[in-house]
């Protein structure tokens, strides 16, 4: 093996070569820090051949600190990208702090022990689509900021009314709880004695 198939081979060690060599190529810098950092770039893999001309978006959160709240919102914004963008949501949460070994005997996607997917197309379909894009959370936050996120605020905490609204949107038609997890929420619903005018509070 010659000096340049080594080269080639060691990922990390090619990169830095090509970009030091092209490092006055505008284009080519360009593209480079672009990755990552423009919601409007996308690297579509092809892994097979089903679903031809659509694009599966597979969001997967493995995020073990965040709250449940949280990864949905982030799960959410995610769907809302591919929606708008038009391709088709396929979601998988990992060993989070709310997976549970017991969960196995169900799924291993924690999102699935409490929802539905999205759409029809499954998890172990990614793997053989056409074309699939694989969920990048800096895309979603910065594509989320054009217009849904207060002018001027630096805060994805704080949202805008436009942004509750298309949340709503995205919540009302692509997430869909499983049939045991809404009925045990419907019975504390009805034990805890809630009703329209019941004010819930969250304390951090």
């Amino acid at each position: 093996m010659g000096i340049k198939d080594k080269i080639k081979n060691n990922r990390i060690l090619y990169y830095i070569i090509r970009c030091m060599k092209n490092i006055r190529d505008p284009e080519f810098v360009n593209k480079v820090l672009e990755k990552n950092n423009n919601p409007n770039v996308l690297v579509i893999t092809h892994n097979g051949s089903l679903y031809p001309g659509k694009i599966i978006y597979y969001i997967e959160h493995e995020d073990k600190r965040a709250g449940f709240g949280a990864i949905l919102f982030k799960t959410l914004g995610a769907i809302n990208f591919a929606d708008q963008l038009g391709m088709i949501p396929v979601v998988r949460w990992g060993k989070l702090a709310y997976y549970d070994s017991a969960m196995d005997e169900v799924t291993t996607n924690v999102f699935e022990y409490y929802f539905h997917q999205p759409t029809d197309v499954t998890v172990d379909d990614v793997s053989k689509a056409n074309n699939v894009v694989t969920n990048q959370s800096r895309n979603d936050y910065l594509f989320l900021r054009k217009g849904f996120s207060i002018p001027d605020v630096d805060d994805h905490y704080i949202w805008s009314v436009v942004r509750f609204d298309e949340m709503a949107n995205m919540l009302k038609k692509y997430i869909r709880l499983k049939d045991n997890v809404e009925k045990k929420m419907l019975s504390d619903i009805s034990e805890l004695g809630i009703t329209d005018k019941t004010l819930g509070v969250q304390i951090r």
